[in-house]
């Protein structure tokens, strides 16, 4: 009996060296691998490095939201505050603008932030109570 289970051993033994001697190691034409990019290559894959170009702090991040927004035409000017995963963004207006170019600019600027900024979800407001509404319900 201990005779054959050592040929049963020996036999499922070499069956495994056999099909781990057969892989191919040629990825072929179709398989894809990540680039050695620090994201999901082999290196430095931990996001939160300060060394990686996508390492952003909460200021960063509100100075480049801020920098988008001067670039819509109507905005004089802005305010952001993150608190967690939500960024708030008040736009000051020209008091005289119709209230369909205010909806207009509003949705522009939720649709560019939105764009630039997944990781938030963002309230964009025009109106200063409701932006100091929102201002107090995250405790700023």
């Amino acid at each position: 009996m201990r005779n054959k289970m050592i040929l049963i051993c020996a036999v499922l033994s070499g069956v495994v060296w056999l099909a781990a001697a057969c892989v191919n190691d040629n990825n072929g034409p179709n398989v894809k691998t990540y680039d050695r990019d620090g994201y999901m290559g082999l290196t430095e894959s931990n996001p939160n490095l300060p060394a990686q170009p996508g390492y952003h702090t909460y200021n960063k991040d509100i100075d480049m939201m801020t920098d988008a927004l001067r670039n819509i035409k109507g905005i004089q000017s802005s305010s952001v505050v993150i608190n967690g995963a939500i960024a708030y963004v008040g736009l000051e207006l020209p008091d005289d603008m119709p209230r369909s170019e205010v909806q207009r600019i509003e949705a522009e600027a939720y649709a560019q932030l939105t764009r630039m900024m997944p990781r938030y979800t963002i309230r964009v407001t025009s109106d200063e109570d409701e932006m100091q509404q929102m201002m107090r319900n995250t405790g700023k």
